[in-house]
């Protein structure tokens, strides 16, 4: 007798196979004396371990197990739920759990954000200020800010119009190395 049978014999006795192996088992045994004959030994090993006071066993034990098998009613399935959909179903509410702890964490940084730092307003800045001012805003480093260059840029802003009507001008972007890089990529 091989070591497996030997095995799944054991593992029987101890309730630890499916309904595969012991099917497998009782099959074999109706043919395999020495099978019954280890069968036996380890049961009566068992009942002596567990203090149990079981006799010899008969020699059709083994039909009537499988006997008794064949009657019981086929085990009923779980839920209609593949395992397939609850795996799905435990990946995405892991999923879920992940972007609302982030999303908790994104909003909880945002509030206890230091304000960014303020430009001075240049109508309320002395007539004798230097060139170039310093802002400091709490710890944020310090940046000298150019009252020259800080005016053209207003002033760009303010310039800027957008009439619906009229088609916006591509040729800057025209030039540009990403809109060629783009446009390769779709020819």
């Amino acid at each position: 007798m091989s070591e497996t049978r030997r095995e799944t014999l054991s593992a029987m006795l101890d309730n630890e196979t499916d309904e595969l192996e012991l099917r497998r088992l009782l099959k074999t045994a109706d043919d395999d004396a020495e099978l019954k004959r280890v069968w036996e030994r380890y049961s009566l090993a068992q009942s002596l371990l567990h203090e149990s006071r079981v006799g010899r066993l008969s020699d059709d034990f083994h039909l009537e197990v499988a006997r008794r098998l064949q009657a019981e009613p086929a085990p009923k399935r779980g839920s209609g739920v593949s395992a397939t959909g609850r795996q799905f179903a435990g990946r995405f509410a892991i999923a879920a759990t992940v972007a609302l702890a982030v999303f908790v964490a994104l909003q909880a940084g945002l509030d206890n954000e230091p304000a960014a730092p303020q430009i001075a307003n240049e109508a309320s800045a002395p007539a004798t200020a230097p060139a170039a001012q310093i802002v400091e805003v709490d710890n944020a480093p310090v940046v000298p800010v150019d009252p020259e260059a800080r005016q053209r840029l207003l002033e760009y802003i303010e310039s800027m119009r957008f009439d619906p009507e009229e088609p916006p001008r591509m040729e800057h972007i025209q030039d540009s190395p990403l809109f060629h890089l783009v446009n390769d990529l779709q020819d």
